[in-house]
């Protein structure tokens, strides 16, 4: 059984030195957008059914295109296995497996997937000048659920309150490759 490394006070002392670095640098706006991020992949996100990763809200496909999916998989990832050599050359002897499964995967986002959603929270008062951080944070958040079919680019995140002032309304873009 392989050991695991131990850590020096010393590099221990470096490891919370740098934690509290990047703590420092942390904005509330960013902190919040983050939060109001994971509310909205476990609220509101979409994912499909033949996805690797899925959300509490998955739309189904058809067993046949599933089906499909499934094989295109199958056939890139059996090919991408079976490939002895570094990581360049496995991308480059199996792009033609993953370029017809992204393409099929695509066509299924394009079919099923709206082009926007909107996800409704109470009020939020976020001022201008925070709203570009805010933005980052909610875009992070997406970016790490590793299965977000939304843009993570702060211009394609938009953020109103309703014109009732009940609501603040968050609306992402699809992305599109």
């Amino acid at each position: 059984m392989r050991k695991l490394r131990t850590f020096t006070d010393e590099e221990r002392a470096e490891f919370k030195k740098k934690r509290l670095e990047s703590k420092s640098k942390l904005t509330l706006a960013f902190q919040l957008g983050y939060y109001v991020g994971e509310q909205i992949v476990h609220r509101y996100l979409p994912t499909l059914s033949c996805d690797m990763l899925q959300t509490r809200t998955v739309i189904s496909v058809t067993s046949g295109e599933g089906d499909e999916c499934k094989r295109l998989n199958d056939v890139w990832f059996g090919k991408r296995m079976e490939f002895r050599g570094d990581e360049n050359e496995a991308t480059k002897a199996t792009e033609t497996e993953w370029n017809a499964l992204r393409a099929y995967h695509e066509m299924l986002e394009d079919k099923y997937l709206k082009e926007t959603i909107d996800c409704r929270f109470g009020v939020l008062n976020i001022e201008e000048k925070d709203m570009v951080e805010f933005k980052k944070g909610v875009g992070i958040s997406l970016w790490d659920c590793d299965c977000s079919h939304y843009s993570t680019n702060i211009e394609d995140i938009e953020i109103k309150i309703d014109d009732d002032a009940w609501y603040t309304v968050i609306t992402l873009k699809r992305h599109k490759d």
